[in-house]
């Protein structure tokens, strides 16, 4: 799977640069760190067949000629079943948890186990316990996403500035930064966010860009990244800029304008120089593309 890839990765130190960042933002560290803490106390997890045994005889025996008392073969290889079960009970709670993942300008379309379609944007995390699914319809999002969900359960899209539940609609849920924005394409959902709760009902729209939430009307049927361009209702130019970068692998430099600049529109995935038109016109701002690495500046 692709988190214990990850993993393997990170504990080898072969993670590096935007890769690593990503991991250690991700909440299969988290829940990796977590892990290893409660671990800690199962002593198996050093676990030497010959030199545990040859301790624990050692143990033994001294008791032994202590009480008189003769401790039998089968005890011991019950302690140390006892043992390795407990480190085996975690690495089964952590194996069971599946981590999706896409990187720069990656897209990923895939089935959860009750049949719920997701289409993962670049850049994406989405984590989720494969084992419970069924009676918990519950993941987390780090990134982009949209969802077809079956009927059933209430299912429950977590991220770290809201959340979205629905029993069974079509809709997009983007954290990004301090955006948080969902869009209900079909049926309805609830959406906690800013300390309040919404209801969102299909062509409707709610955006919580770093604490300020507007709910507006939409007239997309689907999630714009899916057909190769992203939009925005007046959102930082900054914020604009980072998304772009999901979608580019190039570095920009955007050190000199002023980066609060409100940005209404859109840009496309699949040339980087009209993308960048589109933005920078708007708000009179002018770039250059220099190989890998493109520089924005004012005129």
């Amino acid at each position: 799977m692709e988190e214990e890839k990850m993993l393997h990765k990170y504990l080898n130190n072969e993670l590096k640069g935007a890769e690593l960042d990503s991991f250690l933002a991700s909440d299969v560290y988290q829940e990796y760190k977590a892990l290893i803490t409660h671990a800690k106390a199962f002593k198996s997890l050093d676990y030497n067949t010959n030199s545990s045994y040859t301790n624990l005889q050692q143990e033994i025996n001294k008791k032994k000629i202590k009480r008189g008392k003769l401790v039998s073969l089968s005890i011991i290889g019950a302690i140390a079943a006892l043992l390795v079960i407990g480190v085996f009970v975690l690495a089964d709670l952590f194996t069971h948890t599946e981590n999706f993942h896409t990187g720069i300008a990656e897209k990923s379309e895939f089935d959860l186990p009750d049949q719920s379609q997701v289409f993962l944007a670049p850049n994406s995390n989405l984590l989720l316990a494969n084992k419970t699914w069924l009676n918990n319809r519950s993941l987390k999002l780090i990134g982009e996403a949209s969802f077809n969900v079956k009927k059933g359960k209430v299912f429950v899209v977590n991220t770290r500035m809201g959340n979205v539940s629905v029993l069974g609609t079509e809709f997009n849920v983007k954290h990004r930064e301090k955006l948080f924005e969902v869009k209900c394409f079909s049926g309805k959902v609830q959406v906690d966010t800013g300390g309040k709760s919404f209801i969102l009902e299909a062509g409707e729209r709610l955006q919580n860009f770093d604490g300020n939430v507007n709910k507006s009307k939409t007239s997309v049927k689907s999630a714009d990244w899916r057909k190769n361009f992203s939009t925005f209702n007046t959102i930082a130019v900054g914020q604009v800029i980072r998304e772009l970068k999901n979608y580019y692998a190039i570095e920009i430099n955007y050190s000199s304008i002023n980066k609060d600049l409100k940005f209404s529109g859109s840009f496309e995935h699949d040339n980087l120089e009209n993308a960048l038109k589109s933005i920078c016109q708007p708000l009179s701002l002018e770039f250059e593309i220099l190989e890998n690495k493109a520089i924005i500046y004012n005129k």
